[in-house]
């Protein structure tokens, strides 16, 4: 038998059914090819010369199983149940996904699962998991890794609790399952533990000024709106644009809610911010100017209405 065909990524069976009616037509049709092509396919034909081949009763089921074993399994039924089972999902489909719905994922299943399911794999793979793991959660998942001895029996266990999550996520709107798939509408209530966690940080978070702000804390306040907005639509943060402490965060974030285009809110952002400078420069030029006054022992008057040009 020659080398098996090599099935796609995600096969279709209608697509397979397709390519048996061909061959049960091609059969019909006595083409070119097709007698060298049954003898290599089915094992009982092996020995068989063309016009016995072509002569033979052909029926769509002895086509099916041909193509069966031209894709390398022994019947239909088996090569069926492999494509049902490619086109449900499989563990290793997971590492599809982004980092934000990983993300998601990771805060739902139980840590010494994730750890044991991704001790085989690559670390492209893992890092799938971990690239956006909070620090406390990391370093926990660290110690699962480095404690965890599992068979492979454990590891498939704990793969099929992992799927199980996935699958209900996927059921309640919050993801994609399999990822090729569109997603299903979100179920009104559904929520999960990573959204949760990230509401109340950026609860308290998003309460200061950006003056008051580190630029490190800057930076994580935009990347937990990101996430969040990910995980569950950007019209989720809309009960926290209310409580945005700073003005210029609130107008960027309230403009993206109403569905702004990006650019009309980077030019709305820059000229505020052009703004918001000019008049920080201002009540800085008042007061080295005051200073000096002040050094110079000038009249009071004298400095307000000197302090009132500076604009």
């Amino acid at each position: 038998m020659s080398t098996p065909n090599i099935l796609p990524d995600r096969p279709s069976l209608d697509q397979l059914k397709t390519q048996a009616k061909e061959l049960l037509r091609a059969h019909q049709s006595r083409d070119e090819g097709v007698a060298d092509r049954l003898r290599a396919a089915l094992p009982e034909l092996s020995s068989s010369g063309d016009e016995d081949i072509l002569s033979l009763k052909f029926a769509l089921l002895d086509a099916q199983r041909a193509i069966a074993s031209e894709y390398g399994f022994a019947t239909w039924m088996e090569m069926s149940q492999h494509v049902d089972e490619a086109r449900r999902g499989t563990f290793a489909d997971l590492f599809q996904y982004n980092h934000g719905t990983a993300y998601l994922i990771s805060h739902e299943v139980d840590l010494y699962d994730l750890a044991i399911a991704l001790q085989s794999v690559s670390e492209a793979e893992k890092n799938v998991f971990t690239f956006n793991m909070p620090e406390p959660m990391r370093t926990e998942f660290e110690l699962h890794s480095a404690a965890a001895k599992a068979s492979v029996d454990d590891v498939e266990a704990a793969r099929r609790r992992i799927l199980d999550v996935v699958k209900r996520l996927a059921d309640e709107g919050q993801l994609a399952w399999p990822p090729w798939e569109d997603r299903k509408p979100h179920m009104p209530g559904k929520t999960n533990r990573a959204s949760v966690e990230l509401e109340a940080k950026l609860q308290k978070t998003t309460r200061p000024r950006m003056s008051e702000c580190s630029y490190d804390e800057i930076d994580e306040v935009m990347a937990d709106l990101g996430q969040l907005g990910r995980l569950m639509g950007i019209l989720h943060l809309e009960p926290l644009a209310k409580d945005v402490g700073d003005p210029f965060l609130r107008t960027g974030l309230q403009m993206a809610l109403d569905g702004t285009e990006p650019d009309r809110v980077s030019e709305t952002l820059e000229n505020m911010m052009r703004s918001l400078l000019h008049e920080q420069e201002v009540r800085y030029r008042k007061v080295i100017a005051g200073m000096r006054s002040v050094q110079k022992g000038d009249n009071p008057a004298y400095v307000r209405e000197t302090l009132g040009l500076i604009r």
